[in-house]
């Protein structure tokens, strides 16, 4: 037993994103597995098979989205095309995103599949459209900060038409934030008819302009304009998941939240994702990791931590101290770079933010399906009793259920007060009350996309920006997965939620709408930024 405890423990360590993901992810099977047809398939479409099956069984009202007929034609056309035998990996790749992103949800989609060559320009969008950020550099300097019009013949209009729908994106604004990564891509545009195989590609400018970028196949004939923008004063990126400056000059503290994470949600949330057997490992390896800060700073294996202040309330304590011994009355919080986390983290900073008992969160339910009864035993039959005990039978099967329909404690900041959750803070906490404003964009995801929510239904903060990545209601959550032929990993949406003022609508709209323009950066200009000092100042005044 110590011999395999001691292998495992070394694999842990060698490996460990990897051998969670292969062996150590809580995995659904489905019934499909069994039949005929799924044996008969070829590796690609038992893997197209298996994921719609997961997501038929995971995916909250899934009718309203992606309905059965629509679903089963888009499917059926799938494994015609997977049932070619030259079918490479990429090419499964591309076209189960297609699959995918019918379901339009950042929280429903798969990483896997290397795409090859590359059209050596950037593209940076805004407003709506797209302008030349950079450029091999044997072409003219004076295309960059055009308008770019069209790719391969085709309008930009046309080109979004054929290429969005690949995305695992809830919105427009969101969907462009990440087309100039497909579109610079060769073999994506061959794979979608866009362009011939290994072509080039013409790229058309609002002045009629138009100049012809041959692929590029090695990183050696790769060669940008060197442009260097300046960074901003105040907010340029930090290598950190949160940091809080102090700014007497603009009577702020202008707080970087890039990451929700950190060690003690780590910690805590292991046993949601693998089996039981990989827990005492990973915590090895995570507390590994916590000694040897240095070594292991933002270190793979699915645990996103910040070593150099790995508890995040701690830091918050300490911070929103300094923030009010300073004297300053106003508070920026910067979501731009969060991708999200945990959502308990953000609750530890709102908890930080108000001392109001009012508060109205996310209501939430649960999809009650054979997926979430496979992965997620514990809560399946925690959720099955309390249901019973409340409404005298037992839950149907397939059906969405609201979780107060068995909760106590409706306190949205319940776990910051129970002194026995890992997430506890004391009710002496440091609350800042001064005006607070949050400044997003379509990176905005997940957790710090539903935080933003938060902070607007319930008239907390100024929310400044664009859209964001997470639509305050619809399917949310995490259920990863890893297909069973290719190995590819991702997650499947299992919860839905809907935002405490429902009345705003399904879809996220700021406050006030601002981005940056290429313009803005190459002068070193933030101007979303720039908006919530104008707004601070015109407050003070008044």
């Amino acid at each position: 037993m110590r011999l395999l405890l001691f292998s495992l423990t070394c694999l842990l360590f060698s490996s460990c994103s990897s051998f969670f993901l292969k062996n150590g992810l809580k995995e659904y099977e489905p019934t499909i597995t069994s039949q005929a047809s799924y044996r008969a398939a070829n590796q690609y479409q038992r893997d197209l098979l298996y994921l719609d099956a997961l997501c038929v069984n995971t995916f909250p009202l899934i009718e309203e989205v992606f309905p059965a007929a629509r679903r089963q034609k888009v499917v059926d056309s799938l494994l015609v095309v997977l049932a070619d035998p030259a079918m490479t990996e990429f090419e499964f790749a591309v076209t189960t995103r297609y699959y995918l992103g019918n379901f339009e949800n950042q929280h429903t989609w798969m990483r896997g599949g290397t795409a090859y060559g590359l059209f050596p320009f950037i593209l940076h969008p805004y407003g709506g459209r797209y302008y030349l950020a950079n450029l091999q550099a044997n072409f003219p300097l004076d295309l960059i900060g055009s308008e770019v019009t069209s790719l391969a013949g085709l309008s930009m209009a046309q080109v979004e038409k054929r290429v969005f729908p690949y995305f695992s994106a809830e919105n427009a604004t969101s969907r462009r934030r990440q087309f100039g990564s497909y579109v610079c891509r060769p073999s994506i545009l061959a794979f979608m008819g866009l362009i011939a195989e290994g072509d080039s590609l013409e790229i058309g400018f609002a002045d009629g302009r138009s100049v012809t970028l041959p692929a590029v196949n090695s990183d050696e004939d790769i060669n940008f304009r060197d442009i260097e923008y300046p960074k901003p004063v105040i907010t340029e990126y930090r290598d950190h998941n949160y940091d809080l400056t102090l700014h007497p000059e603009q009577d702020l503290g202008y707080l970087q939240f890039n990451k929700c994470y950190d060690l003690v949600d780590a910690r805590a949330t292991i046993p949601d994702y693998v089996r039981p057997f990989v827990v005492p490992l990973a915590r090895v390896y995570l507390n590994r990791m916590a000694r040897k800060e240095k070594e292991f700073k933002n270190a793979p294996g699915g645990f996103e931590i910040d070593y150099s202040r790995p508890v995040f309330r701690d830091y918050l304590e300490t911070s929103m101290a300094e923030l009010t011994a300073s004297g300053a009355k106003n508070l920026v919080i910067d979501l731009r770079n969060n991708g999200g986390g945990s959502l308990l983290l953000c609750l530890q900073l709102l908890y930080h933010l108000t001392d109001r008992d009012d508060l109205k969160g996310f209501d939430e339910f649960l999809y009650l399906s054979e997926a979430f009864r496979q992965t997620d035993k514990k809560e399946y039959r925690r959720f099955v009793k309390n249901y019973a005990e409340v409404n005298g039978a037992p839950p149907e099967m397939n059906k969405l259920y609201s979780r107060e329909t068995t909760r106590k404690d409706q306190d949205l900041f319940s776990e910051m007060k129970d002194v026995d959750s890992p997430y506890f803070i004391p009710s002496d906490r440091t609350v800042f009350d001064g005006k607070v404003m949050v400044l997003v964009g379509p990176g905005t995801g997940s957790a710090a996309a539903l935080f933003t929510t938060l902070l607007q239904d319930n008239e907390i903060a100024t929310v400044i920006g664009t859209t964001v990545g997470n639509n305050p209601t619809g399917a949310t959550g995490l259920r990863p997965y890893s297909l069973p032929e290719s190995g590819f990993t991702g997650s499947v949406a299992s919860e839905y939620f809907v935002r405490p003022a429902p009345e705003k609508g399904r879809f996220f709209e700021p406050d006030f709408w601002m981005e940056n323009s290429l313009e803005d950066l190459s002068a070193g200009r933030d101007a979303v930024f720039e908006k919530a000092l104008e707004l601070l100042h015109a407050a003070e005044v008044d």
